[in-house]
């Protein structure tokens, strides 16, 4: 009797789970378990009507710095010297973001413009290097993470420290 009753479900189980699989693939009614509607065009994306009307409103910042190095020539052990690198948004649609200016070492400091640059607007990242205890010929650098399609840049300066 047991045997039956188990049989008896499993076959109804079994009948239940073949009509959904006959449904599923796409027949009247069927909603796919994710909950979007499935399109007749296989190519369109349930997230296609998310997409902005604007197809230009997904670009990405554009910069362009003026100069990517600096020689601050010969300098005296101990001198603390600056430089300021200037770039610009030369995209025309998003604001740039620096979102960090990561120096090579402790005797580097950097500073830059913290708000968003408006596309066709200008900021500036400055170095400072301390020179104490760096005799000879000094290279260095900063990394700049921004906002853009490459998402790093390198600034680089030298020294000859005396």
């Amino acid at each position: 009797m047991l045997i039956g009753f188990i049989i008896i479900n499993l076959i109804g189980c079994n009948k239940d789970k073949s009509e959904t699989d006959s449904t599923s693939e796409g027949g009247a009614g069927n909603q796919p378990k994710h909950g979007l509607n499935k399109s007749s065009d296989a190519t369109e994306s349930p997230f296609d009507s998310m997409k902005p009307d604007d197809p230009e409103a997904n670009q990405i910042a554009l910069i362009e710095f003026e100069q990517v190095s600096h020689d601050f020539g010969k300098i005296k052990d101990g001198d603390i010297v600056k430089h300021t690198f200037k770039f610009k948004n030369v995209g025309t649609k998003n604001q740039l973001v620096i979102t960090n200016v990561i120096a090579d070492c402790g005797c580097t400091t950097p500073d830059w413009t913290r708000e968003p640059i408006q596309p066709q607007k200008t900021g500036q990242i400055t170095v400072q290097f301390n020179s104490s205890g760096k005799k000879g010929r000094v290279n260095k650098a900063v990394t700049v993470e921004a906002n853009t399609e490459k998402p790093r840049y390198r600034l680089n300066f030298r020294a000859e420290v005396q």
